[in-house]
């Protein structure tokens, strides 16, 4: 339990203190030397923390709430950051010669030097982190800078504006030349070649994306688009009904690639291929698949081949939190310092600790230092740094899969909830039944954009939460007859982006009823899908997304659909019927 102290920051009563006598100061002296001690921690349960609206954002009554926080007796350190805060909000207003705003100045020099302490050592060790990231990482050359320039930038480019056949001429007219079979590096003719053979699937040119592939298969079968070329041939021939040759193409494929996630998806594409050449073994391989202890979006589909219900036991969650745990000492005295700020809701200040513990202890065998890991996610998600923890599960899932196939079992995945929180809820269960879309649907999608960030801003000028393009919401806005009122700023607070989200949720619900569909629109745009629906709806949805030439949505709408199933399951507690989403495409209706 804390106790407050006469500074005003917490105290951990005295379980919680563990070099105390002059034996344990020695003890601490040798952990520091050494490096070898382990000291226990015994878990705190905080709540999750989802800020609504960016810091300094204009709220009502601030002048009471600064009359209320002076008239306090004790003020903790976040009273008195709030304070300050409070105070230089009101003397934007003042003319800066009248005696309020004189007053108030004084005052918040007081406090800001009754602050001082804290923020001096906030600073150093915003500083250690800066020096630690420069340390770890190398200056390189963006990748935009690194894309060659000429015809292959420019063909690129009509690419993603979806000007595909404008795109396939330059690539032609370019591959003809003598620069290009002469003087050109074979890596950017590779690269050349991989794009005509996406374009040439996107526009139903197959012969076309034959020859492609054939030329990146003598080229450079070993590179990832020798290697994903091979990948969408096999696809491919099996949707033309040939699963031997698919399984043949899919065999002799040559791929470096050894992560789990690549043997996850060969494997169970070589079960679909053998569905009708072996039976048994296609089920037994599906029936591995699916047993996995860490369900992706190839998981889920396996069960769904073998007629079962989705499902993933979630009975043991959050046990991490129920014990206590050991970890290095110098660990245990920042996440100490943290449960401390968190205490005082100084969350910003909290976080630079547990990112510094995060860092130290990815560095470790992350086996060892599942459950330290864990909380230490916990209480990020607690100062709201939900991206943050979220990079700690996904590396955590990773190393317990990553050894072989099938996952070994060297810890229970017990912190799924964790990953899929539901922030904003009534607001989101509110909007999504006023506009009739599934709130389990709402919250993929959110996960996915901005991993419930409400200030995020992508590079294509996304904002909020839902990741609004400016051009949406104001369109929306219009729609709705306040676009006077409007403001894109307004993006950045949760419950108005949620609010015309959702609205373009129900929008593509209603031209594409299909989660698959929803997800690739919400991407990627409506008319992007629809040209990829009128080539490929005509197989099931497992090869269709497979086909999607779009790297970015392809894997978009593999991981809102594994979100989607993934909030269903928390959701009621039950395995969810195969029946959530079809595997028979439905039509796209014209505007």
């Amino acid at each position: 339990m804390a106790l407050i102290t006469m500074n005003g920051m917490p105290s951990l009563s005295s379980n919680r203190n563990s070099h105390t006598s002059k034996a344990g100061t020695l003890v601490f002296l040798l952990c520091l030397l050494f490096s070898g001690c382990a000291t226990k921690h015994q878990p705190l349960e905080y709540s999750d923390y989802f800020p609504s609206k960016p810091g300094g954002y204009f709220e009502p009554n601030q002048i009471q709430e600064a009359r209320h926080l002076a008239a306090k007796e004790d003020l903790n350190p976040y009273d008195k950051s709030r304070l300050v805060h409070l105070y230089l909000n009101e003397m934007k207003s003042l003319e800066s010669g009248t005696s309020r705003y004189q007053e108030l100045l004084e005052k918040v020099s007081a406090l800001q030097e009754e602050l001082r302490p804290l923020r001096e050592q906030w600073v150093r060790l915003q500083l250690e982190q800066f020096r630690k990231i420069a340390e770890s990482r190398k200056l390189h050359i963006s990748r935009a800078e690194k894309e060659p320039k000429g015809p292959y930038e420019e063909a690129r480019v009509l690419w993603n504006a979806d000007r595909n056949r404008e795109a396939l001429a330059k690539l032609s007219l370019w591959m003809q030349s003598r620069q290009f079979n002469r003087y050109t590096p074979s890596d950017l003719r590779v690269k050349a070649y991989y794009m005509r053979f996406r374009i040439a699937l996107d526009v139903g040119n197959y012969a076309l994306a034959s020859e492609s592939y054939e030329q990146i298969a003598r080229l450079s079968p070993c590179s990832w688009r020798g290697t994903q070329a091979s990948f969408v041939s096999a696809v491919l021939s099996f949707a033309y009904g040939n699963p031997k040759r698919a399984l043949d193409i899919l065999k002799k494929k040559c791929d470096p690639d050894n992560s789990y996630e690549r043997k996850l998806q060969d494997a169970y594409w070589e079960a679909r291929f053998l569905e009708k050449l072996d039976p048994e073994s296609s089920r037994r391989l599906f029936e591995t698949i699916a047993a996995s202890q860490v369900p992706t979006y190839y998981n889920f589909l396996a069960q769904n081949q073998l007629g079962q219900p989705y499902w993933v036991d979630v009975s043991s969650q959050r046990s991490y939190l129920w014990n206590e745990f050991k970890l290095p000492e110098v660990s245990h005295e920042e996440l100490l310092n943290a449960e401390k700020l968190l205490n005082h809701d100084l969350r910003q200040e909290a976080s630079l600790y547990l990112r510094n513990v995060a860092s130290e202890l990815l560095q470790k065998n992350v086996r060892t230092q599942a459950k330290p890991l864990l909380y230490t996610a916990n209480l990020l998600k607690a100062s709201g740094q939900h991206l943050d923890a979220l990079q700690i599960y996904y590396t955590l899932s990773s190393s317990a899969r990553e050894e072989a196939f099938p996952a070994e079992k060297w810890f229970q995945l017990n912190f799924i909830q964790d990953m899929f929180p539901r922030p904003f809820a009534n607001r989101v269960e509110w909007l999504s039944k006023m506009w009739r879309v599934d709130p389990d649907y709402v919250y993929s999608i959110m996960r996915q954009e901005s991993a419930f960030t409400s200030t995020a801003v992508s590079g294509a000028k996304a904002q909020g939460l839902m990741q609004m393009m400016p051009f949406l919401s104001g369109g929306i806005s219009q729609q709705w007859g306040y676009e006077d009122y409007f403001a894109q700023e307004f993006m950045f607070t949760g419950e108005e982006n949620l609010k015309l989200a959702i609205f373009h949720l129900f929008q593509l619900q209603s031209y594409a009823p299909h989660p698959a569909l929803m997800a690739g629109a919400y991407n990627a745009g409506l008319e992007r899908v629809r040209n990829w629906w009128q080539r490929f709806s005509k197989y099931p949805l497992d090869v269709f997304i497979e086909m999607v030439p779009v790297k970015e949505t392809r894997q978009y709408m593999m991981l809102v659909l594994r979100n989607y199933i993934y909030y269903k399951i928390l959701h009621t507690g039950q395995p969810v019927p195969g029946e959530l989403f079809a595997f028979q495409l439905p039509a796209i209706r014209r505007n």
